[in-house]
């Protein structure tokens, strides 16, 4: 059976992958720390589940309208407009399998084939593949360390072509949690705009954010930016839904139309029952601000023990999201019982094999020179994990 060409240069998701060997390992009776997935290790609120069970009992296991029902778009509208101070109407959201589906097929909707979408480094692993698979070209936009890896002008301005028609913006950021300050995307936005270069708004990590800073939802910066901009969240990490798919995307009255006659052939819609307690899940998110602390106290927790015991990492102290990303370079050209580390992947197999700690290589996320830490674990865990890729390394020769 012959397979597409085209599909044998996507490969699958770096993260799930690591995981999965996580998975298999752990059922060979192996001791392992998962420092890998973007995962709340905080259970869906009870008050969710209850909601789901309620739905359930009263039947409402139906199909719906590809879009979503109109309670779930009305309670969304509503959220846009009290927390990020954006006016949506119903029509113009869409509910989808996930923020990642949402960006996947803003990406079909936006994009014809050979048409070219700017991904700043380091960026989600999954990035560049969706955008193959709306028959895109991705083109990466390099940020660097000693600007706290935020995307520049200038370095848009090499990137950007005659083809070029969008752009993924994703902060807090997954994997490096900076986040942009209001007048840092209003100039990007700004400089989108006027290029007619449609931004795509990956806003899914906006309740996870640190020291008191304020996220600024780039919809809301003017009214040319919002007619430009397809603003992606979903329930996933803020209402630890993961397993629940239930994301959305919020844009022009024409360009949800779109998407919603492409989710019409694609999925249809989003399970029933998780849509009726989604709006319950968007009318209380009181219990996030223990969540973030306890994110935040981990970042600090995690952080003086890399320093501690991996001192010639270099890492960026983020703002927000739950994960870190040290640059480990220097660590590079080294070896350890004979075998030479040369890379990102060398190092994290490294760990996986010897300690047994999970990571995932930053050639995932665009950047060889790190390796990504989720902090979604307890300390516990994490300061075992760290003391053991510090035993690691202490012994690099």
């Amino acid at each position: 059976m012959k397979i597409a060409n085209w599909t044998k240069t996507l490969g699958s998701s770096p993260t799930m992958a690591v995981n999965q060997k996580v998975i298999d390992l752990k059922a060979q009776g192996k001791r392992m720390i998962s420092l890998v997935v973007g995962e709340p290790d905080f259970d869906t609120p009870q008050f969710i589940k209850d909601a789901c069970v309620e739905s359930l009992a009263a039947n409402q296991t139906r199909y719906t309208g590809p879009q979503g029902i109109l309670p779930l778009r009305e309670a969304i509208a509503q959220k846009l407009k009290r927390d990020n101070n954006v006016e949506y109407s119903p029509v113009q959201i869409i509910v989808t399998c996930g923020a990642k589906q949402a960006i996947a097929m803003a990406l079909a909707v936006a994009i014809d084939p050979g048409d070219e979408v700017l991904i700043p480094s380091p960026y989600w692993v999954s990035y560049p593949a969706m955008v193959q698979l709306a028959r895109g070209v991705p083109v990466t936009v390099p940020t660097y360390t000693e600007d706290r890896y935020k995307l520049s002008i200038k370095e848009l301005e090499k990137a950007v072509t005659n083809k070029t028609r969008a752009i993924i913006i994703n902060y807090p950021s997954n994997p490096t949690g900076v986040v942009y300050d209001r007048n840092e995307i209003l100039e990007i936005a700004t400089w989108c705009t006027e290029k007619g270069i449609t931004i795509i708004s990956d806003e899914v990590y906006e309740k996870i954010m640190f020291y008191g800073k304020n996220f600024t939802c780039t919809a809301g910066l003017s009214k040319e930016i919002y007619d430009n901009t397809i603003t992606i969240n979903g329930l996933s990490k803020s209402h630890c839904m993961t397993g629940w798919r239930m994301g959305y995307a919020a844009a022009p009255r024409d360009f949800i139309a779109a998407m919603n006659d492409y989710q019409s052939q694609f999925n249809s819609h989003i399970t029933t029952f998780v849509q009726y307690a989604s709006i319950a899940a968007l009318k209380d998110d009181s219990f996030i601000q223990t969540m973030v602390e306890a994110y935040q106290d981990r970042v600090e927790f995690s952080i003086d023990l890399i320093k501690k015991h991996m001192p010639e990492c270099e890492i960026v102290k983020p703002d927000g999201a739950f994960y870190l990303f040290p640059a480990v370079g220097n660590y590079y050209g080294r070896e350890f019982n004979g075998k030479r580390i040369e890379n990102s992947v060398d190092l994290a197999t490294l760990f996986l094999d010897e300690v047994g700690v999970a990571t995932v290589p930053g050639i995932a996320f665009g950047h060889d020179e790190n390796i990504r830490l989720s902090v979604a674990t307890s300390k516990k865990e994490l300061q075992e994990g760290i003391e053991k890729m510090g035993s690691v390394v202490s012994n690099l020769k």
